[in-house]
């Protein structure tokens, strides 16, 4: 598990063995259309396990974990 934490804090995208990007989506901050254009794209897939950590991006709010106060 720690070499995909690794993989994904390096924030570099990468191709994985079966030669596709990885992305993971939180609702919010235009999700969808972000979504839409990925899936789009041919070599990218979207997790359906949100617990995995190995991906190329992850898609979140920014306010999600800031506390503006």
């Amino acid at each position: 598990m720690s070499k995909y934490n690794k993989i994904s804090k390096e924030n570099k995208p990468t191709l994985a063995d079966d030669g596709f990007y990885r992305f993971s989506m939180v609702k919010g901050n235009n999700s969808s259309l972000v979504k839409t254009v990925l899936l789009s794209r041919e070599h990218w897939l979207e997790l359906e396990e949100k617990h995995l950590t190995l991906f190329s991006l992850k898609w979140a709010p920014v306010s999600r974990f800031i506390r503006f106060d």
